[in-house]
């Protein structure tokens, strides 16, 4: 496990002025919200910065297999270890955690059980006005299981640099894994669109998984 946070910390450590990006914390006073689509997985955070460095919210989370679902209500915390500011740059160490519960259902949504459950990660990202790289890991997890273990690497770039209130546009390669259920990696393209304070992202693995993700700041 260490070695794989250490990879991913080394992978983007060497640190998009004012550009909007997926954010644990963003400026004080801002309510963000946040949310993230695929074929068998779907979360859903709102986030209020109390603090440029310290992020506090909520997270509503699904993991859905063959024979059932997962359902995690969590509160969460995001701190900023790590800033880096240029003119023409921005890069950033995320801790992230949190905090609920979990109810273990069938496909009828009877919920068998339910336990106490928490989640841990850490991400870092860098930008330009031309590239984007961001590395991330988390998990959420109960007593006697892993319910996520999920690993995240990103790297793209942007065809054109447009204005801060214009629409700025993103080709980007994405490499996600989730050892919970598989050890396999599930390579995406995804296209990000950013419009003032909303970003939308669309996009699909290799084998058809769809890929929708979506972020507001207020």
């Amino acid at each position: 496990m260490k070695i794989y946070l250490f990879i991913l910390i080394l992978a983007v450590i060497g640190f998009v002025p004012r550009l909007v990006v997926a954010h644990p914390t963003s400026s004080q006073g801002t309510l963000s919200l946040m949310g993230e689509h695929s074929e068998d997985m779907s979360h859903y955070d709102v986030i209020y910065s109390l603090k440029y460095w310290l992020g506090l919210g909520a997270r509503m989370h699904q993991q859905r297999y063959l024979l059932g679902k997962t359902d995690v209500a969590l509160g969460t915390m995001g701190f900023l270890l790590y800033r880096s500011n240029g003119e023409e740059h921005q890069g950033n160490v995320y801790l992230v955690g949190g905090a609920g519960n979990a109810w273990f259902k069938d496909l009828d949504n009877n919920t068998l059980n339910d336990d106490f459950a928490y989640s841990t990660g850490i991400q870092a990202d860098y930008e330009t006005r031309k590239i984007y790289t961001l590395a991330k890991y988390e998990n959420i997890k109960t007593k006697n299981d892993i319910i996520s273990e999920y690993y995240e690497l990103r790297a793209g770039f942007a065809p054109f640099v447009a204005g801060y209130y214009d629409l700025n546009a993103w080709f980007i390669l994405q490499a996600t894994m989730d050892r919970a259920e598989s050890e396999s990696i599930d390579l995406a393209p995804v296209i990000r669109l950013f419009y003032k304070n909303v970003l939308t992202e669309f996009g699909s693995t290799i084998d058809g998984n769809f890929i929708f993700n979506f972020m507001v700041h207020y």
